[in-house]
């Protein structure tokens, strides 16, 4: 099951960061106009740390598709799924 979470959302990022900590796979979306926000996005989840337990690992880009309105982003914390 993965989570869908809008960037566009004011508390997306510690929404993302406590899914990925409890090994959950996120989707991250964004509509097409706000597609620099999922790149930012993105670009912040893997250059900066998630807090999982004891650990502290990066997350992992597994893609990024375009629909006919939107753009979506799968990540997942690899460490946290173990």
């Amino acid at each position: 099951h993965r989570q869908r979470i809008s960037v566009e959302h004011p508390n997306w990022l510690e929404t993302v960061q406590a899914l990925l900590a409890q090994g959950e796979l996120v989707t991250l979306a964004c509509s097409v106009d706000q597609r620099l926000l999922l790149g930012a996005a993105i670009h912040s989840l893997i250059t900066n740390p998630v807090e999982s337990g004891y650990l502290r690992a990066y997350a992992r880009l597994q893609g990024v598709r375009q629909t006919k309105d939107s753009f979506e982003a799968d990540l997942e914390l690899m460490e946290a799924a173990q």
